[in-house]
C-alpha cells in the first residue's frame, strides 16, 4: 500500500481462502477490502508500522457463511510510507490451539479432582457404599458428564448390577438396577471383549 493506504500491488497464493483477485483490490483503499475489515485495529497497526518503522502483527476473526475464519496480518515497512501487508488464513492453527486449551483445562480439572479424591477420607473409610458415591460424584464432575455409574458383574457374567449411579443435575445417587445379558447381548459381548 502507498502513503494513502491505496493498494498498488497484490498477489494471492494458490491456496488462499480470501477469494480476491488483483482486479478486485488494486486501486482500492486497504480499509475497503473485506478480508482486512477489522476497523480501527488495522488503522492503528498501519500507523504503528509506519511510525516505528518495524514489523507489526495483528490477528482477527471474520465471519463468512456462518463460520469463523481466523487471519493474521503482518505489516512490513518497505520504502518511504509504503507498507507490505501479508495476510494469512490461520483458522486451522487457531482451532487446534482452542482444542488444546480446552483439553488442557479439562486435564487440569480432572487432576485437581483426583487430588481431592486421593485426600478423601470416604475412599479409605472401609465403607464401600460411601466410597462408590464419592467415586461416581468425582467422575461425573471430572468428565463433565450428567451421569456416572459403577456396575458389577455377577459370577457367571450374565447380569450387571449397578453398585452406584450418580445423576449430577439432581445430585442424586441410586443403586440396584440390573441389566441381563439375555436382554443386551451386544452390550455384554462388548464388555466381555473389553471393547468398552
Amino acid at each position: 500500500i502507498d502513503a494513502n493506504d491505496i493498494i498498488t500491488e497484490y498477489q494471492a497464493g494458490s491456496s488462499t481462502s480470501l477469494g480476491l483477485s488483483a482486479k478486485d483490490v488494486i486501486g482500492q483503499t486497504v480499509h475497503n477490502i473485506p478480508m482486512l475489515n477489522v476497523g480501527n485495529r488495522l488503522f492503528l497497526a498501519i500507523r504503528h508500522a509506519r511510525k516505528a518503522r518495524q514489523r507489526t502483527n495483528i490477528e482477527y476473526v471474520l465471519f463468512a457463511n456462518d463460520q469463523r475464519h481466523f487471519f493474521e496480518a503482518r505489516l512490513f515497512p518497505v520504502t518511504g510510507d509504503q507498507l507490505a501487508i501479508l495476510v494469512r488464513d490461520i483458522t486451522e492453527r487457531k482451532l487446534e490451539e482452542i482444542r488444546l486449551q480446552i483439553n488442557e483445562r479439562r486435564l487440569r480439572r480432572q487432576n485437581k479432582l483426583l487430588v481431592v479424591a486421593a485426600k478423601s477420607k470416604h475412599l479409605t473409610s472401609g465403607d464401600l457404599d460411601t466410597a462408590l458415591k464419592e467415586i461416581t460424584t468425582i467422575a461425573a464432575q471430572g468428565l463433565s458428564v450428567e451421569r456416572s455409574s459403577i456396575w458389577l458383574y455377577n459370577e457367571d457374567h450374565s447380569t450387571l448390577t449397578c453398585a452406584n449411579l450418580y445423576v449430577r443435575n439432581s445430585n442424586h445417587h441410586s443403586c440396584g438396577q440390573k441389566l441381563l445379558a439375555s436382554d443386551y447381548p451386544a452390550y455384554f459381548e462388548a464388555l466381555s471383549n473389553k471393547r468398552t
